[in-house]
């Protein structure tokens, strides 16, 4: 059955961690999942499948545990880690996590593409002029 967003949102601010350990079908390893990010907005620890694209950009932030998508032993093992975590690290966890999505939002990113864009109509301009 389909959730709210503001009840799915209440899940999540009453939980310890957020889960996103898909199998990798389709282009599911090439993505950018929501869920992830909102997970770390959220201020949550994460577990995540380790696909590469996800490890090379989260792996050293301190903010969330990577496993094999297909080995429940791994999922458990993670689980139990951050289960086991203080809050403090918990939070410390979360923390890194919202830091990193303070750098990397869309606000920031459309600053540069609008730049992008007056460049290349500046240039398309001059090219056209000459």
């Amino acid at each position: 059955p389909k959730v709210d967003q503001e009840v799915a949102f209440s899940y999540l601010l009453a939980s310890n961690a957020g889960i996103i350990a898909i199998q990798d079908i389709g282009d599911h390893k090439h993505t950018d999942p929501n869920k992830l990010y909102e997970y770390m907005a959220f201020g949550l620890p994460f577990i995540a499948s380790n696909f590469p694209r996800w490890t090379e950009k989260l792996s050293t932030l301190d903010a969330g545990l990577f496993v094999s998508p297909s080995s429940p032993e791994e999922l458990a093992h993670a689980i139990t880690i951050l289960a086991n975590k203080t809050d403090c690290e918990r939070e410390t966890m979360g923390k890194n996590a919202i830091a990193y999505i303070e750098r990397n939002n869309w606000d920031k990113e459309s600053v540069k593409l609008k730049d992008l864009y007056r460049s290349l109509l500046q240039l398309k301009n001059t090219t056209l002029d000459e």
